[in-house]
């Protein structure tokens, strides 16, 4: 086994983003690095080799926004030949989910990997999560020396684009760009109703409640955190549904669902966990997935392989949402940057 006494002369560093603010650094660990066992986690804690900020911490403390997370090298606990780390090998349905996901890679280079996630697959573990993305990010290793991270995520049930760092100091980048509301990210979406206004800037609160059955939800509240989404109506069907684009300004969680439902009063279609019955109007041909996509992302960057200040990459749609748009005829297409003149103002 790794000596985890001896001092690491090399660290990773991790940059916290808002949707681990507040959790537990054990738990961050669980989250992000499943197949390092617990045991070893307790004692890099206890060693004082992982720091937040600089500072020695305890299992139980918990992360905030922005924050430095040092650690040492991790892939070597992975890679122990020694049993004792209870590595869950990956089934075959897994291996299945990696293979079909790396026909999705959409843009690739030695620091950044982009894939088209498909709906369905949740981006890391948790309750009631049989696959997830976090634990085949091995797959998508190719000939880097370091395994890749994750810089942000996806709902399980939302498609589309979907950033990977493939070194260290490309995670540490992206995430102080995210941090620094750098990057932009444009979703494609269909709600039932018709936005009014057309066009603005939804500011609201948002909190995680717990509610019949242990189920957790987000809702607006004024005791949560700031959310922001700026909107636009591109083309309506009568006053069924709509196509709409959206740019989250945080990052919330289920902040683009809670605030299309509870604000614009016009739910996601396919929604139900927060547009109820609303969500699935019954109209012939149209699938009771969520018509949610991570459609572009816009992020500050040059390569060797990228000569642009800008990295603007785009996920196609998966089948469910062409076909829907197909049936309710909308085709007019957004323009790169659909906010500037919102943004402008």
């Amino acid at each position: 086994m790794p000596d985890i006494n001896k001092k690491q002369l090399l660290l990773e560093e991790y940059i916290v983003d808002s949707n681990d603010e507040g959790i537990r650094v054990d738990r961050w660990f669980q989250r992000h690095h499943p197949r390092i066992s617990n045991g070893i986690i307790q004692k890099l804690l206890r060693t004082g080799q992982v720091r937040i900020n600089g500072k020695r911490i305890k299992a139980n403390n918990r992360l905030l926004n922005g924050d430095s997370l040092r650690v040492p090298p991790l892939q070597s606990y992975i890679n122990d030949p020694d049993k004792k780390l209870n590595i869950k090998p990956i089934s075959p349905k897994e291996l299945e989910i990696a293979k079909s996901m790396q026909d999705q890679i959409i843009y690739k280079d030695d620091s950044i990997l982009a894939i088209n996630k498909p709906p369905g697959i949740a981006v890391q573990g948790g309750k009631n999560v049989s696959y997830h993305i976090d634990r085949l990010l091995e797959f998508f290793q190719y000939e880097s020396e370091f395994r890749p991270r994750l810089v942000h995520r996806l709902d399980r049930d939302t498609s589309g684009i979907l950033i990977l760092a493939r070194n260290p100091k490309a995670a540490a980048d992206l995430g102080q760009a995210f941090q620094r509301k750098e990057i932009k990210k444009i979703y494609w979406a269909l709600v039932v109703g018709v936005p009014k206004p057309p066009e603005g800037c939804i500011e609201t609160r948002l909190k995680k409640t717990v509610g019949t059955g242990s189920i957790e939800k987000t809702t607006v509240n004024n005791s949560g955190k700031r959310a922001i989404t700026l909107f636009r109506r591109v083309e309506s069907s009568g006053r069924h549904v709509s196509f709409i684009v959206l740019q989250p300004e945080t990052g919330r969680n289920h902040q683009l669902r809670v605030h299309c439902s509870q604000v614009l009063g016009c739910p996601i279609l396919g929604d139900g966990k927060y547009g109820g019955k609303v969500a699935h109007p019954n109209i012939k041909g149209i699938s009771n997935q969520i018509h949610l996509h991570a459609r572009s992302i816009r992020i500050p960057y040059n390569s060797s392989k990228n000569q642009s200040s800008e990295l603007f990459l785009e996920a196609p749609l998966p089948k469910h949402i062409k076909n829907a748009m197909h049936i309710f005829g909308f085709e007019q297409k957004p323009t790169k940057d659909p906010f500037q003149n919102l943004q402008n103002n």
